[in-house]
């Protein structure tokens, strides 16, 4: 499958951070584990206002290339990241959601 993760932040703001440039490429052989950040040269920090955050890996059947949804989106909630992932590459297959709060 080829994967995609997101980041949806405290402002509803969405920074896919898979692939990246330290990873370019979106497909992970099946029961491969990738660790985030890994190796990759970046952090994802939570915010520490309290507003929950959501970590999105979806993947698709398709390679659709080092960015996924091109021009930046807002995405209030995952339903809505799906839904403008799924534009983009039909159908998808699975999806890992995480949400994150500091507390």
């Amino acid at each position: 499958a080829f994967i995609y993760c997101f980041l949806i932040d405290e402002q509803s703001q969405v920074t896919q951070f898979f692939p990246n440039p330290a990873q370019p490429s979106a497909a992970v052989a099946a029961g491969r584990q990738v660790n985030f950040p890994g190796a990759m040269g970046f952090r994802i920090t939570a915010s520490n206002s309290g507003t929950p955050e959501t970590i999105a890996c979806l993947a698709s059947a398709i390679d659709l290339g080092s960015v996924a949804l091109g021009k930046p989106i807002v995405a209030r909630d995952v339903g809505a990241l799906k839904q403008a992932f799924s534009f983009r590459a039909g159908q998808v297959t699975e999806a890992g959601v995480f949400h994150v709060k500091v507390q």
